[in-house]
């Protein structure tokens, strides 16, 4: 079990910036969080945003804010606090997100069943985005790759397909090293966009 002084130099690593001590912290951190997104995010949400993707998303965000010199933090107890803060935040976010409006996940409903149909229990369901969410996908597409060149345009891509890192490395010609920066730069980009103000 790490102690306090090894708390202290994970804090100033992590204010550095350095990957090996996010490491440490996320490997520390990660799964009780995904459980901790996964019990606030109810099953409507969970359709819609994977608890994974929240805490990876509260991770970006509390490595950042940590690199600018915010949070006064003492110990690996007011760490788990500030993650466990960030999370349940974040999944507020979304909770209000899906919850407003023309998202509303309380329309979204199943097709009635027509008298004499056989019940499967299950019912096929249509991943087509509706306009408005294509909309919004394709400028969050085109906001993400705003000032990139093309070979980080081709990363980004193969990235956002869910292409797995050896084949991106394979098909660009580039290293694992170069997908991680992109991967970085996708996260904080959407992380900004997604109003991490502090609040």
């Amino acid at each position: 079990m790490l102690g306090e002084q090894d708390f202290e130099v994970v804090l100033e690593q992590l204010r550095r910036r350095d990957e090996a001590a996010a490491t440490q912290v996320f490997q520390r951190f990660a799964q009780q969080l995904i459980v901790l997104a996964a019990n606030h995010l109810d099953w409507g949400v969970r359709q819609k945003v994977d608890p994974e993707d929240v805490v990876q998303s509260v991770f970006c965000t509390a490595f950042s804010r940590l690199a600018k010199g915010q949070f006064e933090l003492e110990s690996w107890d007011s760490l788990w606090g500030l993650l466990t803060r960030i999370t349940l935040r974040k999944c507020g976010k979304w909770a209000d997100y899906y919850h407003t409006g023309g998202r509303n996940l309380n329309r979204e409903v199943s097709p009635r069943q027509s008298d004499g149909e056989s019940s499967s229990g299950w019912e096929f369901i249509n991943r087509d985005p509706s306009p408005s969410e294509a909309a919004i996908l394709a400028e969050t597409l085109e906001r993400v790759m705003h000032g990139l060149d093309f070979r980080d345009q081709q990363i980004a891509t193969l990235i956002l397909e869910g292409v797995p890192i050896p084949e991106i490395t394979t098909r660009i010609g580039c290293t694992q090293a170069k997908v991680y920066r992109v991967m970085k730069m996708i996260r904080n980009r959407l992380e900004r966009w997604h109003g991490e103000d502090g609040n």
